[in-house]
């Protein structure tokens, strides 16, 4: 299926009240395009239908963590956040999208060293994946603009849209 039949069908399966697999079809949806904020949004309803749904409900996938995660970081609860982040990853070593949700609440935090660790963690288990303006936007925060230029990946990955606000910031 393409992106667009997947966000039809998801679409379809809320339309049915059917929120646990909608969730499921939203947290393949936002793997494939993590930067996409209104698939979080989405995923985020429907973790909270489900929710009201089922008052005693517990996520049992790491999927499950990861959108309740991201739920949390959204209620400006980071530290429940991290912890759903954590389970995922325990749960799915290879969920390389909780690595990088986790890094964005370092980030809010001001603890950017970590957030580049954390989104480096996701990047390595998914090198085609666009993260990439993480790691500069932290870099950026740093104050260590030069060595988000030098960045050989980031090179390669042509010029973000974190290297061009760096260039217009400092020529």
């Amino acid at each position: 299926m393409t992106f667009d039949e997947k966000l039809l069908h998801g679409e379809d399966l809320i339309q049915q009240d059917k929120y646990h697999e909608a969730f499921d079809v939203y947290c393949d949806l936002s793997y494939e395009r993590p930067e996409n904020k209104e698939l979080l949004i989405k995923a985020q309803f429907l973790f909270n239908r489900m929710k009201e749904a089922y008052s005693d409900f517990e996520p049992q996938s790491a999927n499950d963590f990861l959108f309740r995660g991201v739920a949390r970081f959204y209620d400006r609860d980071i530290y429940g956040s991290h912890m759903d982040y954590d389970k995922a990853i325990e749960l799915n070593p290879a969920l390389d999208a909780a690595h990088y949700y986790k890094s964005i609440n370092y980030r809010e935090e001001g603890k950017n060293e970590l957030a580049i660790k954390e989104v480096e963690k996701a990047i390595a288990k998914n090198p085609n994946c666009d993260y990439f303006d993480e790691v500069a936007e932290n870099l950026f925060r740093l104050g260590r603009v030069q060595e988000s230029r030098r960045t050989k990946p980031y090179y390669q990955r042509g010029e973000s849209s974190c290297t061009k606000r760096l260039s217009k910031a400092f020529g």
